[in-house]
């Protein structure tokens, strides 16, 4: 049972923060752009490279500084959480469980908003790939919130699995310590 909860655990959260930073971040795009009859790329007075660079970095920093602290917490009053996590060990793996292995504030801080740096140039990548140079202020703000939900939610997965994947580590650690 408490394995079918830390799944619904990891979709509830991740659905509640795609569909947040889906609505807020596609409305910023529109306020930000409203008045543009054309965004581009990179050039003229309306940047969506820029813009979407800047979102994918801040995002990242603001999700992992929010959701670590609330995540252990949640981990620490729900056991069960816990329990079902370490009896799914294919659930827990995480992207940076070895490739970038130091305390959680460094992850905060440096590798998640280079994370989202990294999907934003993929994606802007990708764009430039398709010929899809320009947007209008609709299109672009329908895009990016679309685009920002995903990257939440997927981050949003990360962040929890990194946390309990650290916690029971650190639960490891102390059984050995009293062995």
């Amino acid at each position: 049972m408490s394995g079918a909860r830390w799944s619904v655990h990891l979709k509830r959260e991740a659905l509640i923060n795609a569909v947040t930073n889906a609505l807020a971040n596609g409305g910023i795009g529109w306020l930000l752009f409203k008045d543009e009859a054309v965004i581009n790329a990179w050039h003229g007075t309306s940047q969506f490279g820029v813009d979407l660079l800047a979102t994918a970095a801040i995002l990242s920093l603001i999700l992992a500084a929010i959701l670590q602290p609330l995540q252990r917490r949640a981990l620490l009053k729900n056991t069960d959480l816990l329990i079902g996590a370490r009896a799914d060990p294919k659930s827990l793996i995480t992207w940076d469980r070895n490739l970038f292995p130091f305390p959680p504030w460094l992850k905060t801080i440096a590798y998640y908003p280079l994370a989202g740096l990294l999907a934003a140039a993929l994606t802007l990548g990708v764009l430039s790939a398709f010929g899809l140079e320009s947007f209008s202020a609709l299109e672009y703000s329908l895009f990016k919130g679309a685009w920002t939900g995903v990257w939440a939610a997927l981050l949003t997965r990360q962040i929890i699995k990194g946390c309990a994947v650290g916690m029971i580590n650190e639960q490891r650690a102390e059984e050995l310590d009293r062995s």
